[in-house]
């Protein structure tokens, strides 16, 4: 159990009477059944206060059955369907935390009796909830054939509350607040202005304020709710509300984002807008949630994991983190196993790769922040993991029939094999073990990461001997997690790479037309991934097959744009490459400029398409850029301009594979920044 801890020292004065009532609502903890879900309900027993006032470090007020206690205007609240607030009760109870105020009618406390009383108290240590910004409505209209409804549209999907000023209604009557991400549309509707709710599965996400009939106007702000919402529905006001009387309050755990990322390019930058706005919005009372808005919203370990790496890279999530960390401890099974959400609530053991959260949290703590403290405080907890690791290792056939789980959750196309994936979360999860045990200086850590790497190593040969089909030259069933995964964790043999990564990006740039259909995300996967984002240039100079649909470099490129994000002076054209294509004065990214190869089969038009990619300092992050059009010739040009030297070289265009064998050799020049060097894709020194 997690306590807060405040400053009172401003609110008294000596000598002057003093008061002190605190209003409880429930929570994660005490919630009821999630509505119209299979969910669990959270905790059944009602909200409970633990509370001691020291003065100069000495207890002078305890919570006990000598205070009182009655119901508040607050008549109901849910953190998934609202809340309810009645301000004619809350008239009536004016003054009620306040010195003087008679409370002889309201009952005696009640002596907590459920296991929460006894548990161990132990400090949050992280930033409180709070509502961090308001935002006006961008516009407002009424639904057709509604005329008693308004809509309001704050412009951006948020979490928060909804608050009402000047509000003009009679005694008694209802005030409906309705809250939503989209307005409906087809197929779901038609495009009548009303909210599309559908998403929300059993959430009301409604808040009902019972009017007292001042004539001055009446405010109210949610107190014990929040929700997902774009959009909210105002109904039951007397008079049509105007824009200055409603705002939206956005709310979330206040970390403090300490990083920013801009580009030339406007999709680039709504993208980082939209990752921004949904980390923050899913850190809720200290909860990493996999959503603001429906009637789930829980701590999902997968979703957590998912987003660690983008999350301490934008925000400073240490303390929400470290907080989630003990919970997650808290909650582990007795076996080192875990649930699938943090706090369980009585879920069974976890699908391996939502399991994979506990140790992800902790390398990426360790990783991005230096943090040696996570892996030592649970050093004991993470033994038991591993422990329950090689349970599992030891009891799956080699992996043929390692733990299954949820697989690769959710992909484009099929479901890949859920062994493999779940063998993948074994295998990262042991690398990730490796790193951090090996940094950790807790009693047993060097001895713990030892264990890691021994059984990397046997899983690694288990992994390659279960799943690779020797016949086909690939993992699995040819879909592209099964390659990526296995190319991501560096254990397919040097030997096979090519005919891999030749597979992988024929079903890429042909099978699915230049689409990622993996769905499945570890921490640090993504450089692997991003390998097969949508490529401007074909990776043959004669396809061994038509694409489904072939790109057309003289359409508008889904990612970048025209200047190439920013980096290159003047058009690209033949000799350009002797241009340098980032100013390393400014500190710019290195980039891989790669010039238009011979005219494919399929694509008769006189220019060529020409990309770019940009490889940061650890050869971790890539993009793509604009392609700009050159003539075509039989040459492919890689410059890769760093803050030393820039590595240049001349390569022929062969086979698929060669192309990314050439960028893969080249990264380790990138980050070195020594001079030039040959390339050898495909094994083969070609410049």
């Amino acid at each position: 159990m997690l306590y807060s801890t405040y400053d009172l020292t401003a609110h008294l004065t000596p000598g002057t009477p003093a008061a002190l009532g605190i209003a409880l609502g429930n929570g994660w903890w005490s919630c009821g059944p999630p509505p119209g879900t299979s969910q669990p309900a959270c905790g059944a027993a009602p909200p409970q206060l633990r509370l001691q006032l020291q003065v100069d470090g000495k207890p002078v007020l305890l919570s006990d059955a000598s205070w009182r206690a009655a119901a508040s205007a607050i008549t109901y609240n849910s953190l998934y369907n609202g809340e309810h607030y009645d301000a004619r009760t809350a008239a009536a109870l004016a003054g009620w935390a306040a010195p003087g105020f008679d409370d002889a009618a309201w009952a005696h406390a009640v002596a907590a009796t459920s296991a929460a009383s006894a548990a161990q108290m132990s400090s949050a240590l992280m930033e409180p909830t709070r509502h961090v910004s308001v935002r006006a409505p961008r516009s407002a209209h009424v639904p057709a054939g509604d005329a008693g409804a308004q809509v309001f549209d704050f412009g951006q999907n948020m979490a928060g509350v909804v608050r009402l000023t000047g509000l003009r209604c009679a005694a008694g009557a209802n005030v409906t607040l309705r809250h939503a991400e989209l307005l409906t549309h087809p197929p779901y509707g038609a495009e009548d202005g009303s909210l599309y709710v559908g998403n929300l599965r059993g959430a009301q996400a409604t808040d009902v304020y019972t009017c007292r009939g001042d004539a001055n106007g009446e405010d109210y702000t949610p107190h014990f709710t929040q929700h997902g919402f774009r959009y909210v529905e105002v109904r039951g006001a007397a008079v049509p509300l105007t824009d200055e009387q409603v705002a939206a309050l956005e709310m979330h755990t206040d970390v403090q984002q300490h990083s920013s990322l801009a580009f030339s390019s406007a999709r680039l930058n709504q993208l980082q807008h939209l990752v921004l706005w949904g980390q923050k919005s899913n850190i809720m009372s200290g909860v990493p949630t996999d959503c603001p808005q429906r009637d789930e919203r829980r701590g999902w370990t997968g979703d957590v994991a998912l987003t660690a790496e983008e999350a301490v890279l934008n925000y400073g999530m240490g303390a929400v983190y470290s907080r989630w960390l003990k919970q997650f401890a808290d909650d582990q099974a007795t076996d080192g196993g875990s649930n699938n959400f943090v706090p369980a609530l009585g879920t069974a053991d976890g699908s391996p790769n939502w399991q994979s959260a506990y140790p992800a949290i902790v390398w990426a703590l360790y990783t991005y922040y230096g943090d040696r403290g996570a892996a030592e405080a649970h050093h004991d907890s993470l033994a038991r993991y591993y422990d329950h690791l090689e349970q599992l290792y030891r009891a799956s056939a080699n992996l043929t029939a390692y733990a299954i789980g949820f697989g690769d959750w959710v992909p484009a196309g099929p479901m890949g094999n859920k062994h493999l994936i779940g063998a993948f979360a074994l295998l990262r999860d042991l690398q990730m073990g490796a790193d951090f045990f090996g940094g950790s200086r807790a009693a047993g850590a060097l001895a713990q990461a030892a264990r890691c790497r021994a059984l990397l190593a046997a899983a690694a040969a288990d992994f390659h001997v279960a799943f690779f089909d020797v016949a086909k030259g690939y993992y699995g069933s040819g879909l592209q997690t099964e390659q990526v995964l296995p190319l991501r964790l560096g254990i397919v043999p040097e030997p096979l790479k090519p005919k891999v990564l030749a597979h992988t990006i024929d079903d890429i740039v042909y099978t699915h037309s230049r689409h990622i259909t993996s769905a499945i995300r570890t921490p640090t996967s993504t450089p692997t991934l991003s390998l097969a984002l949508p490529l401007p240039l074909p990776l043959a100079s004669t396809p061994t097959r038509t694409p489904l649909l072939a790109p057309d470099p003289h359409q508008a490129h889904h990612l970048g744009d025209h200047r190439d994000q920013g980096r290159v002076r003047g058009p690209l054209r033949r000799g350009a490459h002797r241009r340098r294509a980032c100013d390393a004065r400014r500190g710019r990214l290195p980039l891989l400029r790669l010039h238009a190869a011979r005219r494919p089969a399929w694509r008769r038009a006189r220019h060529h398409a020409v990309g770019a990619v940009g490889l940061g300092p650890a050869g971790a992050r890539h993009e793509l850029a604009q392609p700009h059009h050159v003539r075509h010739g039989g040459l492919v040009d890689v410059q890769a301009p760093t803050r030393g030297d820039a590595a240049r070289a001349r390569l022929r265009l062969g086979a698929r594979a060669a192309l990314w064998s050439s960028l893969r050799r080249l990264q380790p020049h990138v980050r070195g920044g020594r001079g030039a060097h040959a390339l050898r894709p495909g094994g083969r020194t070609v410049a």
